[in-house]
């Protein structure tokens, strides 16, 4: 196939993709997987916001506490203290990643993005907590290949899970649903 385009077009081979658009690829070719990482990106952005030694924690959330708009500055003086914090461009940095290789973010993401026009104190408390998971975890990735696709992995070919969270929100008191569908026991969409 090489050979067929270069004799069309103007190329140089340079071998095997190892790092594209932030993301470290990872060929184990024994193992015939391919792992998917940001570990690079994810050490930037801890270094710029300054939590790259940060105290770990085990979740990006924290089930008992809820943000909502009553934790939203009111007064010009809070909003122009709020401005010291790099809110957005750390959720911004979470939204790259779940594009790419972490999907686990994703609810934590849709959480901290309501509050993006006036975010508070609180609300830069649960990102900070989201930064501090992002230390811990700054090695995951998404794995792709056939490791270990058997005939009992077959038999369970596509399955899919739904839940909701009943009034979820603090203001509106909406609520919030999911769902996740496997193809052979690997996650599909969610």
């Amino acid at each position: 196939m090489k050979d067929i385009l270069k004799r069309r077009f103007q190329m140089t081979d340079l071998g095997g993709v190892s790092y594209l658009l932030g993301w470290h690829i990872e060929r184990r070719r024994s193992e015939r997987i391919i792992f998917v990482h940001q570990e690079k990106y994810t050490t930037k952005v801890l270094d710029r916001i300054s939590l790259d030694q940060c105290r770990p924690v085990r979740s990006s959330e924290e089930t008992s506490q809820k943000l909502s708009e009553s934790d939203c500055p009111q007064t010009d003086a809070e909003k122009q203290e709020m401005e010291k914090f790099p809110y957005r461009e750390a959720v911004g940095s979470f939204m790259y990643l779940i594009v790419g290789t972490r999907p686990d973010l994703a609810n934590f993401v849709r959480q901290v993005s309501r509050y993006l026009q006036n975010p508070g104190p609180h609300h830069w408390n649960y990102v900070v907590r989201g930064l501090k998971y992002l230390n811990v975890t700054r090695n995951f990735g998404i794995t792709l290949g056939a490791r270990d696709v058997t005939k009992a992995c077959l038999a369970h070919a596509l399955s899919a899970y739904s839940d909701a969270d009943y009034a979820n929100s603090v203001d509106t008191r909406r609520s919030v649903s999911g769902y996740v569908t496997y193809v052979a026991r690997r996650v599909n969409a969610f």
